[in-house]
């Protein structure tokens, strides 16, 4: 046996170790031994090829990650095919039955148009793709008091927060005079709330930090607020009109 040669078949060509014993008639096992012991190593151009046909290849039966560690728990639990929960997971990321069809069945357009729709309205893939739908629901979920309390920061937020400026005494090096010079200084992002924050760059006239529209978020907040009910104006009884702002979107969410 030239096992000179079938080493150089292994490592010039992307053959795989069972087509190689194939042709020359020896036992994978045997040039799977030879391979490990002496350490044979495949030109890396060709495996990099070979990987890349690989992947090109599974791309189109993949969809890409759209579901939640939860999300695919439900898949993995449901009682259909391997090929029909790949067709719910290309669905739920397209909308297209025909495409979703073609992609885990492997099919051509004519036979996917018409098998599609029908694999859409099958009882068990219509249940999982309404259980999907409703956790993507519940993992983008966000209560009306969650926005508005976001609305109350922003119309309330400082731009003191994020810098640091004021006037120190500078000395002019050619006269000797003494000045005053301004400063502003951003502090760290680690130590204040970016969310805050809608822009940041350096511009031609030196930094700029925007934070979101003062004016804005106080409309948005004013379109939910009841009038307080205390005479005082109490912090206290502006979060209780937070709270029941609150309530009302939540009421007009549950309506629509």
């Amino acid at each position: 046996m030239d096992w000179q040669a079938i080493r150089h078949e292994y490592e010039t060509t992307d053959l795989t170790l069972k087509e190689i014993a194939g042709k020359f008639g020896c036992k994978p096992s045997t040039l799977r031994s030879h391979k490990s012991r002496e350490k044979w190593q495949r030109n890396t151009e060709i495996k990099s090829a070979t990987q890349h046909a690989t992947r090109k290849k599974n791309v189109a039966t993949r969809p890409k990650s759209v579901a939640s560690k939860k999300a695919v728990e439900k898949v993995e639990q449901a009682d259909l095919t391997d090929k029909q929960k790949l067709f719910a997971l290309n669905y739920l990321q397209n909308h297209n039955a025909t495409q979703s069809y073609i992609n885990a069945y492997h099919v051509d357009y004519k036979t996917a148009n018409v098998e599609g729709p029908k694999n859409l309205v099958k009882p068990s893939i219509r249940k999982l793709l309404n259980e999907l739908k409703n956790q993507q629901i519940q993992d983008l979920y966000l209560t009306a008091n969650d926005i508005i309390i976001q609305y109350a920061k922003q119309a309330f937020a400082d731009i003191g927060l994020y810098l640091n400026f004021g006037n120190k005494d500078e000395v002019d090096p050619d006269t000797g005079e003494q000045y005053k010079r301004s400063y502003v200084y951003f502090k760290d992002k680690d130590s204040v709330d970016t969310s805050l924050i809608s822009e940041v760059h350096i511009g031609q006239n030196g930094a700029v930090l925007k934070l979101y529209d003062k004016q804005k978020a106080m409309e948005k907040l004013l379109e939910y607020l009841p009038e307080p009910t205390n005479d005082n104006q109490s912090k206290d009884s502006f979060l209780e009109a937070i709270k029941q702002a609150a309530k009302q979107m939540q009421k007009e969410d549950d309506k629509s």
